[in-house]
C-alpha cells in the first residue's frame, strides 16, 4: 500500500511539474499575445488576413463566384476580391488589383477595406519624414480610413481602433489642426499609378483629342 502511494505521488508530481513548466508558460504567452495592443509599424496585413479568410482549398473557383458577384454590384464580393488579389488566392498575388477592388469597396463603405488600405496607405510611408506633406497627407489618409473602419464590429474593428490609436503618436502634434485636414481630405487620394479607373469596361468614353460635345 505504501508502494502504490508513494507510485501515485511521484506521478502527481511529474503531471504538476509539466504544468508549471509547460502548460502554465503557453497559456500566459497566448493570453499575452492576446492583450498586446496591434502596432501599424510592426501589423503584418497579410498574415491578419490569411488568418481571417483561413485556408482556401477551392480558391479557383471561391474567386470565380466572386467575380460574378461582384459584376452584380455586390461591394462585399469586391472586397474580397481586394483581399484575394492582395494574398494571390486564386492566382497571382496582384497588389495594383487589390488596390483597385479595395478601393472600390472602401468607397461603398466596406469596412475590412478600409482597415486594409489605411495599413497599405500608411506603411507607403515608412521613413518618410514626419513633416514631409505628402507624408502627412498620406498619414492622415491612413488614420482617417482606420477610423471608419473601427466603427464596424467583430475583430476588423478592434484590430483598426488599435491601429489608429499606435499611429497617433505619429500625427500633427496640433490636434485640432490635423482634424480640420482630416475633414477637408478626400477618402481616397488621387494615386494613378495604383488606382486603375473604375469606369465600367464596356461603357463609351471619349477617344483622345474629342471633346465632350463630339461624344454626345
Amino acid at each position: 500500500m505504501k508502494a502504490l502511494r508513494k507510485k501515485n505521488k511521484s506521478k502527481a508530481n511529474v503531471g504538476l511539474a509539466f504544468w508549471t513548466a509547460v502548460i502554465l508558460p503557453f497559456c500566459a504567452s497566448a493570453l499575452a499575445g492576446c492583450t498586446r495592443a496591434a502596432s501599424v509599424e510592426t501589423f503584418d496585413l497579410n498574415s491578419y488576413l490569411t488568418r481571417q479568410e483561413g485556408v482556401q482549398m477551392y480558391a479557383g473557383e471561391t474567386k470565380r463566384s466572386l467575380e460574378q458577384e461582384a459584376e452584380g454590384g455586390n461591394i462585399e464580393a469586391i472586397a474580397k476580391l481586394g483581399v484575394y488579389s492582395l494574398l494571390g488566392y486564386g492566382g497571382s498575388a496582384d497588389p495594383t488589383l487589390a488596390n483597385k477592388y479595395l478601393t472600390k469597396a472602401a468607397l461603398a463603405g466596406n469596412k475590412r477595406a478600409e482597415l486594409c488600405l489605411g495599413v497599405i496607405y500608411w506603411q507607403k510611408m515608412k521613413g518618410k519624414p514626419k513633416e514631409d506633406t505628402e507624408a502627412v497627407k498620406n498619414r492622415l489618409q491612413a488614420y482617417k480610413l482606420l477610423l471608419e473602419a473601427s466603427k464596424g464590429i467583430g475583430q476588423d474593428a478592434e484590430t483598426a481602433r488599435e491601429l489608429a490609436l499606435s499611429m497617433e503618436k505619429d500625427l500633427p502634434h496640433d490636434k485640432e489642426e490635423a482634424i480640420k485636414r482630416l475633414e477637408g481630405l478626400e477618402l481616397i487620394p488621387a494615386d494613378p499609378e495604383k488606382i486603375e479607373s473604375q469606369t465600367e469596361p464596356n461603357s463609351p468614353q471619349a477617344k483622345p483629342g474629342e471633346s465632350s460635345e463630339a461624344t454626345k
